[in-house]
């Protein structure tokens, strides 16, 4: 996926936090950077959840990576952590070397190895192991893949899989992958974080494209994704198109205890002389606008987009976004 879509919904997290239009600029600005710091700290919960925690504790050499190309660790950034799980839609992933690795694996602290301890499940993989979490508590993990479903013996396009800490399921979720006229056509991904957040994602490609484009940064098609905090209410509703001439929309609903968020921009294809993208939109405050974004895009470059609230200040997005991390 283009890079612009993931800054974007960046911009939209951190700047839906305008406020309605008798504050004043510095009252908005103040409401704007203490939804910046809300955004992160929602970023710090899932990483400190018992489910980020088992998983990045995950002992290296784990049966499953031989068939399954998919980093677990070390993604510090949303767009690393997109782009590794790339491998799950492309075709070299062949059903045969699950066949010689389903059961169940035990990791031995010990030896530093995994020990094939049950033919169970025949048509799954369970892993356990051990680890210490950051408050150094011993816990126990164990994930169950399963129900996996496959076309042409190739591409993986149905699997569910949970997460166990201590006997508890902490996390799950859904895979399922459409293939039409041997192509990759829609994604439909939903799961949870037991109790913390619940997510769907829902990718489906233009006619005559197939979802293994992302990988080539090629993709054009429609992305639709929901995200609820379990815990404070909160819920986020993405939906982004991007068209095959490189213009798009994008657009975030934030709900968050009564308080209804909007943002929508849309980008123009690249002007065929410098490449630059016209970007525009607003914000609304339950359903009162109380800001426009206008500007231009130019290499993925934010300074020339700005917000402009009621007065005519202006701010510009990359403000918004200095330090924020989303990888290259």
């Amino acid at each position: 996926m283009k890079k612009y879509p993931v800054m974007l919904i960046l911009a939209l997290f951190v700047v839906s936090a305008c406020n309605k239009k008798e504050e004043t600029p510095v009252e908005q600005k103040q409401k704007t950077e203490s939804t910046i710091t809300g955004v992160i700290d929602e970023g710090e919960k899932i990483q400190s959840s018992n489910a980020l925690q088992a998983l990045e504790s995950m002992p290296d050499g784990a049966p499953i990576e031989s068939s399954f190309p998919v980093e677990t660790t070390g993604k510090s950034t949303f767009a690393d952590m997109v782009t590794s799980h790339i491998p799950f839609l492309k075709r070299n992933i062949a059903k045969s070397p699950l066949d010689s690795i389903a059961g169940t694996w035990e990791y031995d602290e010990s030896t530093d190895e995994w020990n094939h301890t049950s033919n169970d499940p025949a048509d799954g993989i369970v892993l356990i192991w051990n680890y210490q979490d950051t408050a150094g508590v011993n816990h126990q993990a164990r994930f169950e893949f399963k129900t996996p479903q496959w076309y042409n013996d190739t591409l993986l396009v149905r699997f569910d899989a949970d997460l166990y800490v201590d006997n508890q399921k902490v996390a799950y979720t859904h895979y399922e992958l459409t293939i039409q006229n041997d192509l990759s056509t829609r994604l439909v991904l939903n799961g949870a974080i037991v109790g913390i957040v619940d997510f769907s994602i829902d990718i489906s490609a233009a006619d005559g494209h197939s979802l293994e484009d992302l990988e080539d940064d090629d993709f054009y098609g429609t992305v639709h994704i929901s995200f609820n905090d379990l815990e404070e209410g909160t819920s986020y509703v993405i939906d982004i198109t991007i068209n095959e001439d490189d213009s798009g929309s994008f657009k975030l609903v934030m709900s968050d205890n009564g308080d209804h968020w909007e943002f929508y921009a849309t980008v123009s294809a690249p002007d065929s002389a410098t490449g630059a993208q016209r970007v525009s939109g607003y914000i609304k405050y339950n359903n009162e606008e109380t800001a426009r974004i206008e500007g231009t895009l130019v290499d993925g470059n934010f300074s020339e987009i700005y917000v402009i609230y009621a007065d005519g200040t202006r701010v510009s997005l990359s403000e918004y976004l200095a330090g924020v991390d989303i990888g290259d």
